[in-house]
């Protein structure tokens, strides 16, 4: 076997061998990521099957809101904790929902005819939101003015402006609104 060194001024073709491997690397690495996601998914299958039993929060959740010229309009609010679980890659976690409802999502919506605007639909703060502590000072970033969804633009305070979602610039439309929404905790005991 004869073997042949390099000298000075040789040519080495090793371009060509990386681009080899760069071709072999490529659907190499898409096989094993793919490879991944099945098991993943269907752990989180598995998992999701697996009963597992919600905690009730004690006590409940009063929440007022406060529109001017209008009676505050005022909701108890039960919470309990329970086993978030899809069949899907998203992961599985605790959270909280109201007591019968299936998930979390949506919220209670509460609806204020206004004169100037008509009627207004707000979300009240969701158990995630209530139980963990977050200021639900903008809980409603969107609401619904006669059935147009509008989303918050900015708030001081009392006093919040929307803007609707129309993607034409020329004909959204910006309302600025004032109310307040408050959440008192109430025990009862242990």
């Amino acid at each position: 076997m004869r073997v042949r060194h390099a000298k000075a001024g040789d040519e080495i073709n090793v371009s060509y061998q990386s681009a080899n491997m760069r071709l072999i690397f490529i659907p190499l690495f898409g096989v094993c990521l793919s490879g991944c996601i099945p098991v993943i998914h269907t752990a989180m299958c598995i998992d999701a099957k697996i009963p597992r039993g919600g905690e009730r929060v004690n006590g409940y959740y009063e929440v007022s809101l406060k529109y001017p010229g209008h009676e505050t309009i005022i909701r108890n609010i039960e919470c309990e904790s329970y086993y978030d679980s899809q069949c899907s890659t998203r992961g599985n976690s605790w959270a909280y929902r109201e007591v019968g409802q299936e998930r979390g999502w949506p919220s209670q919506k509460v609806t204020v005819n206004t004169e100037d605007h008509g009627p207004i639909e707000f979300s009240l703060p969701s158990c995630n939101w209530l139980v963990t502590g977050k200021s639900v000072s903008h809980h409603n970033s969107i609401i619904e003015v006669s059935e147009e969804p509008y989303f918050l633009q900015s708030s001081n305070h009392e006093s919040h402006t929307y803007v609707s979602s129309s993607s034409n610039d020329a004909i959204k439309k910006t309302i600025t609104i004032n109310y307040s929404v408050d959440v008192q905790h109430v025990n009862q005991g242990n």
